[in-house]
């Protein structure tokens, strides 16, 4: 039950460290325009097993649990 709470949130988070917005011939980051791609490129490769674990993860897991005969 807590997952599927946390999970919008958590992968909205994750997600965000990908997108990216130009100016000026410079790419930033969009939630943290102080910045650009390249300072945000550690953090981004830290953040690729998590983002595989549980945006992919997450949904994958819990369509290949099977569902309570009641």
């Amino acid at each position: 039950m807590c997952c599927s709470i946390l999970y919008p949130v958590l992968a909205a988070r994750l997600l965000a460290l990908y997108r990216v917005i130009e100016f000026n011939d410079v790419v930033m980051l969009e939630e943290d325009l102080r910045l650009s791609s390249d300072d945000a490129r550690p953090w981004q490769m830290a953040g690729l097993p998590f983002t595989f674990l549980l945006v992919i993860g997450m949904p994958c897991a819990a369509l290949t649990l099977p569902l309570p005969l009641t």
